[in-house]
């Protein structure tokens, strides 16, 4: 799942970086660009670590983190210098932003491994994005902010399911289960509404009702694979 998700994230700031003329909508978000560069380098160097030693922590002493920033910034080099020649201008502040971006990434990792780390992450910039969308409604036509919701929260539960499975004592499909399973995604989505509500954000029905629905597609098929699979070893069990 990772290796996947790297290798469609990877091109896709490429691309995102060397499109010849940036979509009208994106130019009207009032977000610095060294912040996306920075998020998005945070993100990448993320997925390269857990790509390379899933559920271990950053060791400095060892190579394998520096394999990973070296990588990490000469690819930054490139993008930068490759941007040239597509009508965009490479920009020295960017390729530090880059930079930042992959050694906040790897710093984080040196105290906490990727799922917790990566639970933060996410729901910190559900919370971000979502008041920002909410205060400046740039897209009406698309829907980019309802989009962006769908997708956030369907990471953001696939992560928590992850994290439930590695560390926490409870299986599904178990009642207790779905409980953990649906609270914090639950939580945020109701913490946000009650923020928003008693701000100038004001409340919304899209937004919750997204989210919830994303989130219940999201647990629905692990919970009906358990339960179908849990029957299917309690029959076999009978003729042993």
């Amino acid at each position: 799942m990772v290796l996947v998700a790297l290798l469609l994230y990877w091109p896709g700031i490429f691309i995102g970086t060397h499109i010849p003329h940036v979509p009208r909508w994106i130019g009207q978000v009032a977000v610095s660009d060294k912040v996306m560069h920075f998020a998005a380098y945070l993100f990448l160097s993320f997925l390269l670590w857990f790509a390379v030693n899933p559920d271990k922590k950053v060791h400095w002493r060892k190579p394998t983190v520096w394999f990973i920033l070296f990588a990490v910034v000469w690819y930054g080099v490139i993008d930068e210098w490759l941007q040239m020649y597509v009508g965009r201008n490479a920009d020295v502040r960017d390729f530090f932003a880059d930079l930042a971006g992959a050694v906040t990434g790897l710093s984080i990792l040196t105290f906490v491994n990727f799922w917790p780390a990566s639970l933060v992450i996410a729901g910190g910039g559900i919370l971000a994005m979502t008041n920002f969308l909410r205060a400046h409604p740039v897209v009406q036509g698309p829907r980019i902010d309802l989009l962006f919701c769908a997708c956030g929260y369907v990471f953001l539960t696939l992560l928590w399911l992850r994290f439930i499975r590695n560390f926490l004592p409870v299986k599904p499909p178990g009642f207790r289960w779905l409980l953990v399973a649906f609270s914090l995604p639950i939580g945020l989505i109701a913490g946000l509404e009650l923020f928003c509500a008693l701000s100038s954000y004001g409340s919304s029905v899209a937004w919750p009702l997204s989210a919830v629905v994303v989130t219940f597609v999201a647990i629905a098929p692990i919970f009906i694979y358990s339960l179908f699979r849990n029957k299917t070893q309690a029959q076999a069990a009978q003729y042993v």
